[in-house]
C-alpha cells in the first residue's frame, strides 16, 4: 500500500510538472501573439501613411499638369503679344519712313 501511495504521489507531482509546462508554454504563446498584434498594428499604420503619401502625390501630380497647362497657354499667349508687337512696330516704322521719304 505505500508503494502504491508513492507511485501514485509521483504521479501526481509529474502531471503538476506536466501542467505548469503546458502553462509556461501558453505564456509564450501568449507572449507571441500579442508581440504579432503589435507588429500587424505596425504594418497597418505604415500601409495607412504609405496609401496617403500615394493619395498626395497623385493630387500634386494632377496639380503639377494643370499648372503645366497653364503655363504652356501664358508662354504661347506672350509669344503672340510680342510677335503682334514687332509686327505692329514694322508697320509703324514702313509708315514713317514711307512719310519721310514720300
Amino acid at each position: 500500500m505505500g508503494n502504491t501511495i508513492a507511485f501514485q504521489e509521483a504521479l501526481i507531482e509529474e502531471r503538476d510538472h506536466g501542467i505548469q509546462e503546458i502553462q509556461r508554454q501558453i505564456g509564450e504563446v501568449n507572449e507571441m501573439f500579442q508581440d504579432l498584434a503589435v507588429l500587424i498594428n505596425d504594418q497597418g499604420q505604415q500601409l495607412q501613411t504609405i496609401d496617403t503619401h500615394i493619395s498626395s502625390t497623385a493630387e500634386r501630380t494632377r496639380e503639377g499638369q494643370r499648372e503645366l497647362v497653364k503655363a504652356e497657354r501664358s508662354q504661347r499667349s506672350t509669344r503672340n503679344k510680342c510677335l503682334m508687337l514687332w509686327l505692329i512696330s514694322g508697320v509703324v516704322l514702313a509708315i514713317i519712313i514711307i512719310v519721310l521719304f514720300a
